[in-house]
Parts: structure tokens; C-alpha cells; sequence
């Protein structure tokens, strides 16, 4: 395609876009070619205003100490890993294991909780029922803190202490226990003091 320019009031062209850019032309310097109705400025042209942007972008100099570096390392990993594939083929057992033990020094730097790949804990039981049952029907005081330590169950278990949801859990059921032998002791000596 052939460009026309206008440089200091002086038509210039036809000429080749790399004849135009050798003449340094500023954005705001008129340009033609071929196909355009009338004179438009030179960051208008797409071809022209690429340009622009390449020359504006500074050279950034690129210091390079490790020249190869990255090479050396591609290939270093890539014979590790081919020496591990031939080592897992020929034992895929010590292989699983090698990679769970991996796996699991990554994830305990991160939560190590999550370093346990064994089943998922089951929440144990809160003996929330018998704790109700209990307070309405036998011993309150002992009742109470029956309920309050089989709700403090499931938000230990949710919050991940496996332990504290375990003895909450465990503190529940006797207290549960306890409420209850404690109101079959004392209910036949309501009966008797109602019948008097």
C-alpha cells in the first residue's frame, strides 16, 4: 500500500510504510493512503500507530547471569522423572507410598490436621436427646450441663478438635448417666413425700 504524508507543509509520497516511518513522523502528522476519504493523522492509521506504541515502550536491558540455567534444570528434572516412572513401574507399592509421604509433608506445612489421608473422623455421639429426657424428667442442675456439653459437641467437631469434641462428647454421656440414676433414686422419695 502506498502512504502520502504531509511534513512541513510539503506533500511527501507515494512511498512504503517503512520509507514513511524512517521520516519519524509525529501522531499528529497528516497521513494518506489509499482507501481513506481525506487526510487523517498518523496515530489514526493502525499500521502507523503500532509503531508508535514500539517506540514508546522503553528497551528494558535484561540481565542474563544464568544463561542456560533453565535448560540445565529442564533437563535435570526431566531424567529425575524418568528415573522416578522406571522406579514406579518396577515397584508401584514403594511408589503409592513415596507419593503419599510427599503429599502428606506438603499439606502438614499448610494445616496439619489435613495431613491425615485416613477415612474422615466421624463426629461422635452428643446425647443431646438424653440430655432433654434427663433435665425434664429427672435432674435438672445435672441436666443442664448435660446439654451444654452435648452441644459443645458438633462445634468442636466442626471447628476440627477432634479431642475436645471426643471428651465433650464423653462428659455429656455421664453427665446424662448420672442425671438419670440420680432421678431414679430420688423419684421414690417424691412419691412417698407426695403421699403423706
Amino acid at each position: 500500500m502506498k502512504y502520502w504524508i504531509i511534513v512541513n507543509g510539503a506533500q511527501l509520497g507515494p512511498m512504503e510504510l517503512s520509507e514513511l516511518l524512517a521520516l519519524n513522523p509525529r501522531p499528529e502528522t497528516p497521513v494518506w493512503h489509499e482507501g481513506l476519504d481525506d487526510w487523517v493523522s498518523a496515530a489514526a492509521v493502525p499500521e502507523i500507530a503500532e509503531a508508535f506504541v514500539q517506540a514508546s515502550m522503553p528497551e528494558v536491558p535484561v540481565d542474563r547471569p544464568h544463561e542456560g540455567a533453565y535448560e540445565r534444570g529442564y533437563n535435570k528434572g526431566y531424567e529425575e522423572g524418568r528415573r522416578a516412572a522406571q522406579a514406579a513401574q518396577a515397584n508401584p507399592q514403594a511408589a503409592y507410598q513415596a507419593g503419599m509421604d510427599n503429599a502428606a509433608r506438603f499439606y502438614s506445612r499448610i494445616d496439619p490436621a489435613a495431613a491425615n489421608f485416613g477415612p474422615d473422623p466421624i463426629c461422635p455421639p452428643t446425647y443431646l436427646w438424653g440430655a432433654i429426657l434427663v433435665t425434664i424428667f429427672c435432674c435438672q442442675p445435672v441436666g443442664i450441663v448435660a446439654i451444654v456439653y452435648s452441644l459443645l459437641v458438633r462445634s468442636r467437631f466442626n471447628s476440627r478438635d477432634y479431642a475436645g469434641a471426643e471428651n465433650a462428647s464423653n462428659t455429656a454421656m455421664w453427665a446424662v448417666i448420672i442425671s438419670l440414676v440420680l432421678g431414679l433414686v430420688t423419684w421414690p422419695f417424691a412419691f412417698i413425700a407426695m403421699a403423706l
